[in-house]
């Protein structure tokens, strides 16, 4: 097995030697040495390595992304790859005159082995800078940067759910209704898991479905999903914000991003040493930026909000299995924090 994997590194450092000057067009010709920067936390669908060209003065950096088997999702790697390739490909062109959003550069499907090379993104994660900003202890963000940087967020999936949505009359896309139906039922058994009280939980589900019967399914536009897009996949570089990893790309509702972008702030309020009041500040910019750009339905975006948290608590369960260590004591605040945040949408 080690022979396999160690075989497998060689011939992937090969192969990215022989590529390098497609894949930068300034590479010198000769002497360009490939450095291994080891693996970078990742998914639990993917592994990605880290690499580094250089020669004298001369250096880049790329990462490779390696997909696994996803039996929930019923996709290969192969297909996975080319997935996240395509969609990446689409996206840095469509982005690339942007000068405050963008994607990583893809520089290679290796489709074989499903798996997709792309140009490192340098910067700090968004969501690690949140948390400075609005920790009441010792914080040095500023928080007016990250106000900026969440309103750059908010023009991201913008711009990127309409690059999308001229995709979607060959996507194969499936009701929004049905979908969402299907989402909430898995969330909500989710939430039961962890251990959220079933009164509490019923009475979400109940609230969401209510609020979606009032809803005209059949108009709703259908756009591209990020999935997961939230402050921990976001990188900021100068002014700029950078989206990453794709893997969970798909098509459906408009409201599915945003709001879950939105449930992801509001679940950083689960430690007490974060200002509430920053983060309430910094949800209200994101949504007011947003919400400048289109218009939504507000009930439908209340009911997805709802089920983002839903969400968000039934991935507590998926941490845990993980092998992520929450005392007892940590994890039932982290209940009772999201039973508040849910009792005050309702």
């Amino acid at each position: 097995m080690v022979s396999t994997a160690l075989n497998k590194l060689v011939w992937l450092e090969n192969i990215l030697i022989e590529r390098v000057s497609s894949y930068f067009q300034d590479a010198p010709e000769h002497g360009v040495r490939l450095i291994n920067e080891g693996a970078v936390p990742r998914g639990a669908h993917s592994t990605v390595l880290k690499f580094k060209f250089e020669t004298g003065d001369w250096e880049k950096r790329i990462v490779v992304k390696f997909y696994a088997d996803d039996l929930e999702e019923k996709i290969t790697p192969n297909a996975a790859a080319r997935k996240e390739y395509d969609i990446l490909s689409d996206l840095y062109e469509g982005l690339k005159t942007q000068t405050t959003i963008g994607v990583p550069k893809p520089l290679d499907l290796l489709e074989n082995e499903g798996a997709v090379v792309m140009e490192a993104v340098e910067g700090e994660n968004l969501f690690k800078l949140l948390k400075n900003s609005v920790n009441q202890i010792g914080g040095t963000s500023s928080l007016e940067k990250m106000l900026r940087y969440v309103e750059h967020c908010a023009k991201w999936l913008f711009v990127f759910q309409n690059l999308t949505t001229k995709a979607t009359e060959s996507a194969g896309s499936s009701d929004p209704g049905s979908d969402f139906v299907l989402e909430l039922d898995k969330f909500h058994k989710g939430a039961l898991m962890v251990g959220l009280g079933s009164d509490i939980a019923n009475m979400v589900q109940s609230r969401i479905i209510e609020l979606s019967k009032q809803v005209d399914w059949e108009t709703l536009e259908i756009v591209g999903i990020r999935s997961d897009f939230a402050p921990w996949n976001v990188i900021v570089r100068s002014e700029s914000v950078i989206t990453i990893d794709f893997t969970g790309f798909r098509y459906g509702s408009r409201y599915f991003d945003p709001s879950f972008f939105s449930a992801s702030l509001l679940a950083i309020a689960k430690n007490p040493l974060y200002s509430k009041r920053k983060i309430q500040a910094l949800n209200e910019r994101f949504t007011t930026a947003f919400l400048n750009f289109t218009n939504f339905e507000p009930r439908l975006y209340q009911a997805y909000l709802l089920m983002n948290l839903l969400h968000l608590l039934s991935e507590e369960k998926w941490r845990l299995k993980r092998g992520f260590i929450y005392g007892k004591t940590i994890f039932a605040r982290i209940l009772k924090h999201y039973e508040a945040c849910l009792q005050e949408l309702l």
